[in-house]
Order: C-alpha cells, then sequence, then structure tokens
C-alpha cells in the first residue's frame, strides 16, 4: 500500500474531542485484513478516546476494505467465522429491530448510517418504518438496493439531508470509521427531529477480551478504524453535542466472534478454542457490568432547548 497517501502527520494528533495536544502513542496494531502493515495507536488521557494516526486518506481508504473476508460488504459463508457471522445475524436483526420499536416514541423515519448489504434496513422497512441507507461501497449500495428496493445514498450525500427530519438514526459499528468526528456528530444532532433517537454500537476496548488480547484485539481493525471508544468516551463526545445517554445495552454475540477473529489474524499461533473461550469470559463478565462488554450499543436523545 502507498504510505505517501497516509493523513499529514504532526508530531502527534490532536483530540477531536477537545482539541488538547498530547495524546500518547501506546503502541502499533496490524491491518490483518488487506495490507498487513502497522499503524499506530494514540491514547487522549483527558477524554478517553484512542485513535489511529496517521490513517489513509479519502482517495487511499478504499483499497482497505476491498476482501471477501470485510463481512459488512459481503454476504460469502467461506468459513467458519463468516458462516457463524452469518447464523448470528437472524438473531441480531431481531434484537436491533426489538431496541428500536421498544425505545422509540413512534414509527417513522429512519436512517442507517453505514447499512451494508441492507438487511437491517429492510427488517425496519418490513416492521413499519420509512428507511433510507447511507453505504459508501457502490457495490453494495447497488446489492442492497437490488435484493431489498431500499433508498440507499452514497456516503456524499450526508451532508445533505435537512435538519429536524428523522425520528431514528442508527450506526452499527460505524462511528469509528469516520473520517472527522466532529463534522458527523454535529449533522447527526442536526438531522434529528425533536425527542429522536440516535443509536451508536461501538467497539469497547476497555472490555475483557480487549484486555486479554491488547493491541492484537480484532475490535481495533486498523486502519479501517480510525477512532476507538470506551464507555467514558462516548459519554463525553455525545455529552460535547448536546446528546444525552439514556441507556446502554451489551452486544451479546460480539465478543465470541471478535475473539475468534483475533485467534484467526494470528496465524499458525491463532487458537479458534481459546478464542471462543476467551469470547465466553467476556461475555460473563458482561453479565454483572455491561461497560466490559466487547461492544456496546448506546441509545442517546438530544437535550431539549440545545440547538
Amino acid at each position: 500500500m502507498d504510505n505517501t497517501k497516509l493523513q499529514e502527520n504532526p508530531l502527534s494528533p490532536l483530540s477531536p474531542v477537545d482539541g488538547r495536544n498530547g495524546l500518547k502513542k501506546i503502541g502499533e496494531a496490524r491491518d490483518h485484513l488487506v495490507t498487513g502493515e502497522a499503524f499506530s495507536i494514540w491514547h487522549c488521557d483527558q477524554s478517553g478516546l484512542r485513535l489511529t494516526w496517521p490513517w489513509p486518506d479519502k482517495e487511499a481508504i478504499a483499497a482497505y476494505y476491498k476482501s471477501q473476508d470485510y463481512i459488512s460488504h459481503s454476504n460469502s459463508s467461506n468459513g467458519i467465522i463468516n458462516r457463524l457471522y452469518k447464523t448470528a445475524r437472524v438473531f441480531t436483526l431481531r434484537s436491533k429491530r426489538n431496541l428500536i420499536n421498544r425505545n422509540a416514541p413512534e414509527k417513522g423515519r429512519l436512517l442507517d448510517v453505514g447499512c451494508g448489504t441492507g438487511e437491517f434496513l429492510y427488517s425496519m422497512k418490513k416492521s413499519g418504518w420509512e428507511v433510507t441507507g447511507i453505504e459508501p461501497d457502490e457495490a453494495t449500495r447497488k446489492s442492497a438496493t437490488w435484493n431489498y428496493g431500499l433508498e440507499i445514498h452514497p456516503v456524499e450525500d450526508f451532508f445533505d439531508f435537512p435538519d429536524d427530519h428523522f425520528d431514528v438514526i442508527t450506526l452499527w459499528h460505524v462511528l469509528e470509521h469516520v473520517d472527522d468526528l466532529n463534522s458527523y456528530m454535529a449533522k447527526l444532532r442536526s438531522m434529528l427531529r425533536p425527542g429522536g433517537m440516535l443509536v451508536l454500537a461501538l467497539p469497547n476496548y476497555t472490555s475483557y477480551d480487549a484486555g486479554f488480547y491488547g493491541l492484537d484485539w480484532a475490535g481495533y481493525d486498523v486502519p479501517r478504524h480510525h477512532y476507538h471508544f470506551s464507555p467514558d468516551s462516548v459519554k463525553k463526545v455525545l455529552q460535547r453535542y448536546h446528546f444525552e445517554l439514556a441507556t446502554m445495552k451489551r452486544m451479546h454475540l460480539d465478543a465470541p466472534y471478535v475473539c475468534m477473529l483475533t485467534e484467526k489474524n494470528r496465524g499458525e499461533k491463532g487458537n479458534l478454542l481459546r478464542g471462543i473461550a476467551v469470547g465466553g469470559l467476556s461475555w460473563l463478565h458482561s453479565l454483572t457490568k455491561t461497560e466490559k462488554s466487547s461492544s456496546i450499543t448506546y441509545l442517546a436523545r438530544p437535550v431539549s432547548g440545545q440547538p
């Protein structure tokens, strides 16, 4: 991969939460999907947010998603991990649908940012929602439109939606991919109607499994993941953009999947049975403390009276 296409690299990045400098490099994580390159991970003590820095620019980043093993862009059943993922998708779709239908005041307009192959959007459409999707990958976008008859926009359209337009906006493992956290959060806030709901699903680097694997943890997924979140850092980001956190929900099946993927990435040193065991332990830890879940779904609402 052409490293000249990396973002300009100052001595250290600035925190996107408060603009402070002085972030600390904590090590390097490796791209196991496409190139094998190592990317630096930086930590902000003030906000708790972590960053991949530098990351590939807008022109170069697309190449890092070009793999049949990138599941959100593929319906492949090759390999045990992909087969388990597709089997689990039936459960997770139902869980997501029920979560939104229970917490939304009424059915209305729903935007799914990073909708992938469209299964979630189609499920919500059948449930009575007026749905719209955003998907950056052209082939994936066309597949979702063809298979389900959905309205799917390219990512360039994201900032063109009007204010106060959507009742619910969902980002299932998407916010960590965006290239400008501040711009996206501000736009998400403006697009939501008063009383609307923002749903963010994010990997949690303070989970048991992330602590076990360190920077080998597949949840870092560099350079596709630009930002790395903990519950505390999510709360600070939400507060900055005038959201109130309503609740946090553990994502039950993420820990075994991420741990098995981590072991797969280790090659000959990997052990899928160990991945299942670590994933199971992580899931048990999360039963008593949601903040330790491998991935967490955050439900937030706009603070009334704030822009």
